[in-house]
């Protein structure tokens, strides 16, 4: 509900810079499976409003860092989560997973992207309808 604020560096025009991002994802889930331990989930749902440009700069690299801070950790008690990335349609995701492989390197596998119609009750946790990062191959949340 609340957004926390941390810095976030990027580069522009050839050189880096470092602003202060407010980071409020669009939801937050925290699940476990048959008694493992639980996983942590961000949450955005793209409105197809902004450019990859500006996804990239406000969301992937916000959301990295955000995880990857101190703030965040203060907030959930360590350091560990993914975010789910929803689209509204293929192209737009495949753009985004792209630009995501591209800006974040490894970190790109931070990332779970798929689409709306792909999501149901039956599908979102057990069937492969993510693709995770830079994987071509789609893989489902939790494995049965």
């Amino acid at each position: 509900r609340h957004y926390d604020t941390i810095p976030v560096n990027f580069e522009r025009d050839g050189r880096k810079v470092t602003m202060q991002r407010q980071i409020r994802p669009d939801g937050y889930v925290e699940l476990s499976y048959r008694g493992e331990e639980s996983h942590r989930y961000l949450i955005e749902y793209d409105n197809s409003t902004e450019d990859l440009e500006r996804i990239a700069r406000d969301k992937l690299r916000a959301l990295t860092a955000y995880i990857q801070s101190a703030v965040y950790r203060k907030r959930f008690g360590n350091n560990a989560g993914r975010v789910l990335f929803i689209f509204q349609t293929e192209r737009r995701m495949k753009n985004t997973q792209l630009v995501a492989q591209r800006e974040l390197g490894k970190f790109a596998a931070m990332f779970h992207f798929t689409t709306v119609n792909a999501i149901s009750a039956k599908t979102v946790l057990s069937l492969p309808i993510w693709y995770v990062g830079n994987s071509a191959t789609p893989t489902a949340l939790y494995l049965n």
